[in-house]
């Protein structure tokens, strides 16, 4: 079969191929790239032609969404670490900063929003007024529980 085509292959591409054939051809055996071969992988570049941006969490959904899940079944604190953890990676998304708000709010968890605040530093948050409305409440709190004491 050879001999018919190599004519039509080019001397390179000729020689190659029966030097190849000579001991045999194996499956893995890499063989010159020829436009249009079915011997080709047929692939030059990448495979990869989604890329997926923004924070999508290991199980496929947005942090927003699966700390929102955990909230229904009460998981509490496993929501405020996935939202933590989106708020640093995501400081631009207000919703993130707002649920993660409400949680400290609901929690008291005057320690835990101080302690994220200063990790947050200097980025650029989108609802800062609502951080320190949430600081002003969480304190009030803690004042009127040690008066009630």
């Amino acid at each position: 079969m050879l001999g018919q085509v190599i004519t039509l292959l080019g001397p390179e591409l000729g020689r190659s191929l029966q030097q190849a054939l000579l001991p045999g051809v194996g499956a893995t055996d890499a063989l010159p790239l020829a436009a249009g071969s079915v011997l080709s992988k047929g692939v030059t570049g990448t495979t990869n032609l989604v890329q997926r941006l923004g924070i999508v969490s290991s199980h496929g959904l947005d942090p927003l969404d699966e700390a929102r899940n955990c909230l229904e079944y009460g998981q509490v604190d496993k929501a405020q670490c996935l939202l933590e953890a989106a708020t640093l990676q995501a400081p631009e998304r207000e919703a993130l900063h707002r649920e993660l708000l409400d949680i400290y709010r609901h929690t008291r968890d005057s320690d835990a929003l101080v302690a994220m605040r200063r990790h947050i530093g200097a980025l650029s948050v989108p609802v800062e007024d609502a951080w320190r409305e949430t600081k002003r409440y969480l304190q009030a709190c803690m004042n009127l529980n040690s008066s009630v004491r």
